[in-house]
């Protein structure tokens, strides 16, 4: 519990499939405070107690997410950005970049970035589960209405898709889910019959780059724990009488595993202050996803043989970069469109980058 007097308890929004849950005694997480540091220490004992390794490789077998979910919901984390008087805390995006971080770190079995945001639009109302972005429109096959390769497609209730332009909220209560093995153990194709209803209509704006913006995060998130996996490995192994730590060869790969990693949280950070820019993005997936491809590999140069077993926690982590890397979209195709964004400007590339993040909130401590 947060000691410090600024600090707010957010009350219980009543959870609509069980309202018995909502009177129950709550986890005393406050919440209601901008300081990052009380966020992320709070998320952090959240996700540490609810989201261990063992947690997270049963809700890849079983698809049970529901106890996190609960204790996200409970704490107020769910419903952080929306406004004060509707029973949230009323905070942004980079006022919760610790508690997105933290998911990425604990390897949450579940998009909580989506979800937020999903529910800060008022397209899903409070205890109605979690929500996934589709990267791809809906299309139509012999047996009905298909959505194909989304992540978290498995565990999620409702999902928002593009049908043909606009984007609609679609629940998975009529759908049936479908196994999707390049959209990783948690993804999924999802399949409506022809006579499904369309969904709620959604405010207009660009859902994909939400997606991919949650997916950077996550990744930058996952990093950060990586590094410190790698390190506390390499500290641990002996080769030759020593720690292998001490190999100069090793700490070489360890520096640059760790510049990676520190690029990769700044440019989501730049994501998420600049949330309605485009460019701030896109930087944050292009960064994000070319930091993922040496950070993933360095974690497993060091710790060998060991770090592929499924047994390790390691691949928990390397898997969900290299499935949130393509999508969507990955490096080469952020790096068109700022591309394209800074052909349509007259400002040299300098002044381009200067210009996205000057109008940036950025957090100096990381």
């Amino acid at each position: 519990m947060c000691r410090t007097c600024s600090s707010q308890l957010l009350a219980p929004r009543r959870h609509q499939r069980d309202s018995a849950r909502h009177d129950r005694a709550r986890s005393g997480i406050a919440i209601g405070t901008k300081d990052n540091k009380m966020l992320e220490e709070s998320s952090k004992q959240l996700f540490a107690t609810h989201c261990n390794a063992e947690y997270v490789r049963k809700a890849e077998q079983t698809g049970e997410i529901e106890t996190l979910l609960n204790e996200l919901v409970d704490a107020g984390f769910v419903d952080a950005m929306v406004p004060e008087a509707d029973g949230g805390a009323g905070l942004s995006l980079i006022d919760l970049a610790p508690v997105l971080f933290q998911a990425g770190a604990h390897a949450a079995p579940l998009p909580l970035g989506d979800t937020i945001v999903a529910r800060t639009a008022s397209a899903v109302p409070s205890g109605s589960g979690a929500v996934a972005i589709a990267p791809g429109p809906l299309h139509t096959t012999a047996e009905g209405r298909m959505l194909s390769n989304v992540p978290f497609g498995r565990v999620v209730s409702f999902v928002i898709a593009r049908n043909p332009m606009d984007w609609n909220l679609l629940s998975l209560d009529e759908a049936t889910v479908l196994a999707s093995p390049s959209s990783g153990i948690l993804g999924a194709d999802l399949l409506w019959p022809h006579d499904a209803p369309d969904g709620l209509a959604l405010e207009r704006q660009d859902w994909f780059r939400i997606g991919a913006l949650m997916r950077a995060v996550e990744m930058a998130g996952a990093m950060g724990r990586l590094l410190e996996m790698t390190v506390s490995h390499a500290m641990e192994r002996e080769q030759f009488g020593r720690a292998i730590a001490k190999q100069q060869a090793i700490q070489q790969q360890i520096g640059e595993m760790a510049e990676h990693c520190y690029a990769a949280r700044m440019s989501a950070e730049l994501g998420l202050a600049g949330f309605a820019d485009p460019s701030a993005s896109a930087i944050a997936k292009s960064r994000v996803s070319e930091a993922a491809v040496r950070v993933g590999a360095i974690a497993h140069a060091v710790h060998g043989a060991i770090g592929i077993t499924e047994e390790h926690d390691l691949q928990l982590y390397t898997r969900r970069l290299v499935e949130a890397r393509i999508a969507y979209g990955g490096e080469s195709y952020w790096n068109r469109k700022l591309g394209q964004s800074l052909l349509n400007t007259t400002e040299s590339s300098l002044e381009f980058v200067l210009s996205v993040s000057a109008r940036k909130k950025m957090p100096i401590e990381l």
